[in-house]
């Protein structure tokens, strides 16, 4: 994979912090901020399946050049999934 997808899911990981923390300190999003993570989440489902799985967030977050664990990320969709699925829609993704 080439350097700008790594910079672009960088820049998504980032972003996608950001408005975390501004979500947990400030509660819901406002139109600008839930625009923009859906345009994560868009980003981060490449088949537009509208789930995200294990791959699909290992990937997103290790661009960040950090090192995320399948075991990670496992943890992370299994504490959300709600359905059994493995796999997380994106208001599962919200509450990560």
């Amino acid at each position: 994979m080439g350097k700008n997808f790594f910079v672009f899911f960088f820049y998504l990981y980032i972003l996608f912090n950001i408005l975390t923390l501004q979500l947990l300190q400030y509660g819901n999003p406002n139109p600008d901020e839930m625009f923009l993570l859906r345009e994560w989440f868009g980003t981060v489902d490449q088949d537009k399946t509208g789930q995200i799985d294990v791959v699909k967030l290992q990937t997103a977050l290790s661009a960040s050049g950090e090192k995320f664990g399948e075991n990670i990320c496992f943890l992370l969709i299994k504490m959300f999934d709600i359905d059994g699925s493995q796999s997380i829609n994106f208001i599962g993704m919200l509450n990560i």
